[in-house]
């Protein structure tokens, strides 16, 4: 199926409402909720905030201080970062004293067994969501669980898939069959996937902000960390350490061969994944800990990965299933570390340039990708995650070393026609602003925000939780000093009752 076929060319001439009619932008944040001074909050969910269990827009992630806010599918990158701020102020009236530590990597944290797996009641989906998080704490550690981050979901407007579609001679789309509109959507989602791999490692050089850690995240010393004060560790050209096999990694899932070829093989690899058993795991079990099952991925949420294909899903759904009975709906980004220097976490900045680097990648011829070329990719990404800030950074792309410097100039260059593009269509100039700052940020990697956070934590004779928790307080009083209209205050208001409703529905049903 040639969806491919002189596509550039036919969006020039139908211009970019065919790339933007119809897109829908979410965002997910993490977070967590810590003391007044700097360390792990050990309390439950607040009451203020409904359930964790049922509320659409603010639950849990790992831990039950780790808050994980929700956003709606938004037609704008400012509507959903709108939505983001709103929830978090929110949220800021009923913390009590407690306060949102605003960076990627976690404050002071306790032992392994005293950081709080999250609880959601004792109701079937409520158990079986608190023992898989069990089976995280004893696959991965706990620490690793507390990493907070921003995932980006985006979709087209179906719009674009018919316009693509259209493309195809008739017997192209005769050969495709009554379902031809989700045949090229699942085709051009995976193609952006392939291509989004191919172009990953340059996120943690230009949004990573988590150069900088406490030395209580660290179980052991690692000597590409250097020391900063009595408890602050650095990376002297790390990005992100957030990514890092530091981070929030699973090195056995490369056993796996994940590829992301076409939807059916993925899927397939995927059910091998969820329903093989990994010897290591079986051991947990054996040994008196607690997880849903042995198998390699206790469930697909378990699958870590810079970008997922996602679809809307029924009650009690599975992911897979969704996948492969009605294919892929939206994409999920997941390589974003929390921007520290904005109270939401997110900026309209870094999500324009993900977007375009996101439309960037669906609009190009998109190869296969071997498992060996998967793995060249992530070396990358790693080589980025610990040295993208030295100017004498190389990496070997398509056969050739090349500085990463150039490498970066480069993609803006392929990406500027359509930033030019998408901006006839606005009055700010969002998406040509963007690369312009990107491109500052490659030719001198001091406007990075690793590279902020450092000097700012090496500049301020504090130690990296003193300086989180200064910006915590000032967030807070930013936050709450904002004021809810009335139509989105009784909204959170009424789901968040509703959630407190649906919960003790479900327990009561449990006894």
């Amino acid at each position: 199926m040639p969806v491919y076929r002189n596509l550039n060319e036919r969006i020039r001439e139908a211009g970019a409402r065919i790339l933007t009619r119809g897109s829908l932008h979410g965002l997910e944040r993490e977070c967590l909720r810590i003391t007044s001074n700097g360390q792990l909050a050990r309390t439950a969910h607040p009451t203020g905030l409904g359930s964790s269990l049922t509320h659409p827009y603010i639950t849990t992630d790992f831990a039950e201080p780790q808050l994980e806010y929700t956003t709606a599918p938004h037609r704008t990158i400012s509507g959903v970062t709108r939505e983001l701020r709103h929830l978090q102020m929110f949220t800021c009236h009923q913390l009590g004293q407690e306060i949102l530590w605003p960076l990627s990597m976690p404050p002071a944290l306790p032992s392994d067994a005293e950081i709080p797996i999250a609880q959601y009641g004792n109701s079937e989906n409520g158990l079986k969501k608190t023992i898989y998080r069990e089976g995280l704490a004893n696959r991965y550690g706990p620490r690793m669980q507390t990493i907070s981050g921003v995932h980006y979901n985006f979709s087209p407007g179906d719009e674009f898939f018919r316009f693509v579609l259209e493309s195809l001679t008739p017997t192209e789309r005769d050969s495709v069959g009554p379902t031809a509109i989700r045949a090229v959507r699942d085709r051009m989602y995976m193609g952006t996937i392939r291509n989004f791999h191919r172009h990953a490692y340059f996120l943690p050089f230009l949004f990573g902000a988590s150069s900088v850690i406490d030395d209580s995240f660290l179980t052991a010393p690692d000597n590409r960390l250097s020391r900063m004060r009595r408890r602050t560790l650095y990376g002297p050209y790390a990005t992100s350490l957030r990514l890092s096999d530091i981070g929030y990694t699973n090195r056995e899932q490369w056993e796996l061969n994940i590829l992301y070829n076409n939807l059916k093989d993925y899927l397939s690899a995927m059910w091998r994944a969820v329903s093989t058993s990994n010897p290591e795991f079986e051991r947990i079990t054996k040994e008196g800990g607690r997880q849903l099952n042995s198998n390699y991925l206790q469930i697909e949420n378990e699958h870590y990965s810079a970008i997922r294909p996602k679809q809307n899903l029924g009650p009690g759904e599975r992911p897979l299933t969704a996948l492969a009975d009605r294919g892929i709906r939206y994409l999920e980004v997941r390589a974003l570390d929390l921007n520290p220097f904005t109270a939401s976490g997110i900026d309209r900045e870094r999500l324009a340039f993900t977007h375009l680097l996101l439309l960037h990648c669906l609009i190009q011829e998109s190869p296969p990708l071997s498992a060996q070329e998967m793995i060249h990719y992530h070396h990358l990404q790693t080589k980025v995650i610990w040295e993208g800030r030295n100017p004498d950074l190389q990496l070997e792309v398509l056969g050739r070393h090349t500085r990463f410097h150039d490498l970066g100039m480069q993609l803006c260059d392929r990406m500027s026609g359509l930033a030019e593009l998408l901006d006839r269509e606005r009055p700010d100039n969002m998406y040509t602003q963007s690369l312009i700052h990107q491109r500052r940020s490659f030719e001198d990697p001091t406007r990075t925000p690793s590279a902020r956070l450092l000097n700012e934590v090496g500049g301020s004779e504090v130690d990296y939780i003193d300086y989180g928790l200064e910006l915590a307080l000032r967030y807070r009083a930013e936050l709450c000093a904002g004021t809810l209209t009335p139509r989105m205050q009784r909204k959170l208001d009424r789901v968040t009752q509703q959630s407190i409703l649906d919960f003790e529905r479900l327990e009561s049903s449990a006894v």
